[in-house]
């Protein structure tokens, strides 16, 4: 139901990046600039992480409270389909 995002997303931990040498990018004025989405996280998102791939309890957690429908039936399904 959900399509990938145009803009790649990461999370970071937040204590790893200096938040001041960050640049905020508008990518409708910046069409062509390789901007990327940054969620700064509390912990490092790699201690849980596979292959580079957050894992599902956090990134389920990322969405809590969200309002989409869509968006919880998306996670629903993907920790359904998990291999624990």
């Amino acid at each position: 139901m959900l399509n990938a995002p145009d803009i790649p997303e990461y999370a970071v931990y937040k204590s790893y990046i200096d938040i001041s040498e960050v640049s905020l990018v508008d990518t409708k004025w910046n069409p062509g600039s390789k901007a990327v989405n940054l969620e700064l996280w509390k912990y490092d998102p790699m201690l849980f992480a596979k292959n580079g791939v957050v894992d599902p309890i956090s990134l389920a957690l990322c969405f809590e409270g969200n309002a989409d429908e869509r968006i919880e039936a998306s996670i629903e399904e993907y920790l359904e389909d998990y291999k624990w």
